[in-house]
């Protein structure tokens, strides 16, 4: 299995033109297929590959290749891509809280605060819910899942809310058992090779 050493795209066996961008396949490339690029623009690759990208993204990096990747489904995602995106919106969230809480407290319209405050909530949830989403279906691709096993747990969540008894409970029981799957998915080592969703997102 093969890429691009210039878009990243997937190569047919002895191809000496990406069938994507049309560039050159020399063998003296200069280009690491196993590197994150945080200057992805999008496209029909699954990666872009940077041979100035970093060995693993800091929190920086990692912000930023999610919001260059904002509703970027394809290629895979490091662990600390994803937790430092993790880190960054709680940051943020609670950041937002503790301001709005303490405008709250030093004045007298403290109703209508709480409505801003519910409103800012909303919005950032609405702003994050992307990159967000995009950036767990890449984790999952880097461990070699399917991203659509995103939907499981709202799947089984639905199961749960609308039955009742001992059939809800299994539900509820089946929920916390994918969740926790889900958990280790995230904090696993994705496969060091490249897999169906494309080469590894760093070099290791």
């Amino acid at each position: 299995m093969s890429f691009c050493s210039k878009c990243g795209a997937r190569l047919a066996d002895g191809a000496e033109l990406c069938s994507q961008c049309g560039a050159s396949q020399s063998a003296s490339a200069q280009f690491n297929p196993y590197s994150v690029g945080v200057n992805y623009v999008g496209g029909n690759s699954s990666v872009y590959v940077d041979p100035n990208a970093p060995i693993i993204p800091n929190f920086i990096e990692a912000v930023s290749i999610c919001f260059q990747k904002y509703v970027s489904f394809q290629g895979r995602a490091s662990r600390s891509e994803y937790w430092y995106w993790t880190l960054f919106t709680f940051l943020l969230n609670a950041a937002v809280g503790i301001l709005l809480g303490y405008i709250a407290a030093a004045s007298s319209a403290e109703e209508s605060l709480d409505r801003a405050f519910e409103v800012v909530q909303i919005v950032l949830a609405l702003a994050f819910f992307l990159p967000s989403v995009s950036v767990f279906v890449r984790r999952l691709h880097d461990t070699n899942h399917s991203g659509w096993l995103w939907w499981l747990p709202f799947l089984i969540w639905l199961g749960a809310v609308s039955t009742v008894g001992s059939v809800s409970f299994a539900f509820s029981i089946a929920l916390l058992v994918v969740c926790l799957y889900m958990l280790i998915l995230m904090i696993s080592r994705g496969d060091e090779e490249p897999n169906e969703y494309g080469p590894a997102p760093v070099r290791r």
